[in-house]
């Protein structure tokens, strides 16, 4: 049986701090720094169930240590890698 919930992310620039869901668990942490297009999430702090399906949490903690950089288009919030690879896109839905 595969989770059931996608991951999803609340960012709160006043407190720099993000919170959401990674699939599996909740999570919470720190955005550690913030300049321009430029991010770094400082370290990440999660509920710890066990999930049927870990490949998605796993990928989205891994995706997350990586994320370098950031763009807003439309209502689409793109986070990159050093690269600029892209690894994740959100879509806002409230």
């Amino acid at each position: 049986m595969k989770n059931k919930e996608r991951p999803r992310l609340e960012i709160n620039l006043s407190e720099k701090q993000i919170l959401g869901n990674d699939g599996c668990n909740n999570f919470t942490g720190a955005i550690k720094s913030l300049d321009g297009n430029k991010v770094i999430f400082g370290a990440i702090a999660t509920t710890r169930k066990l999930c049927m399906d870990m490949d998605v949490t796993d990928r989205f903690h891994q995706n997350m240590s990586n994320v370098q950089s950031f763009s807003l288009k439309a209502l689409k919030l793109h986070f990159y890698d050093k690269e600029e690879n892209e690894l994740f896109v959100f879509q806002k839905i409230d």
